[in-house]
């Protein structure tokens, strides 16, 4: 089998009322090899008020992310996720889970960066630099591991491309299928 990398995201629907989430999965030369997405999920205003600021994360998590990665006929040794609130399902999973973002990108004020592990380059040159942030529970062993992991994928996929290529798909989908919006 090849190795290969998933995408897990998290979008808002079209009327901002609810939640997409979709996983694409592909190989080293960035050909999909399985892609899911859910029906849109629309929290009532009770559910909103009881949940708080948790109710992203549980959907994201818990309603979208693990029966999406359950569903997968081909597991990825590593799934790279859209949002840092969604690291909590590395906790749930058995593959690297990280998320990623451009040098370039703001940082939050106290967030935990290790530039070691935390920064990962193209070997060949050929994609920029992307730093990455992996679940709490990690261990220094487990970030080395999944940074050498993705490191493989660096040099031949470009690490963040193929969200938009989810985003995209999630939009065809919307204009045509009501429970996509």
């Amino acid at each position: 089998m090849s190795e290969l990398i998933g995408y897990y995201s998290l979008e808002q629907t079209n009327d901002k009322k609810g939640y997409l989430g979709a996983i694409l999965v592909i190989d080293k030369k960035g050909i999909p090899q399985e892609f899911r997405v859910t029906h849109s999920i629309k929290p009532t205003v009770i559910q909103k008020q009881l949940y708080g600021e948790s109710l992203v994360e549980y959907i994201g998590v818990t309603l979208c992310g693990l029966p999406l990665y359950n569903s997968l006929k081909v597991k990825p040794k590593a799934l790279m996720v859209n949002q840092k609130i969604l690291l909590g399902i590395g906790d749930e999973i058995n593959c690297f889970v990280a998320f990623a973002k451009n040098p370039g990108e703001a940082y939050v004020l106290g967030e935990n960066h290790n530039e070691e592990t935390g920064k990962i380059t193209s070997d060949n040159g050929l994609f920029k630099p992307f730093f990455v942030s992996y679940p709490q529970n990690y261990d220094q062993q487990k970030e080395l591991d999944s940074k050498e992991y993705l490191q493989g994928f660096a040099t031949s996929v470009d690490i963040l491309e193929p969200f938009k290529r989810i985003k995209t798909a999630l939009d065809a989908l919307a204009e045509q299928e009501n429970q996509f919006r």
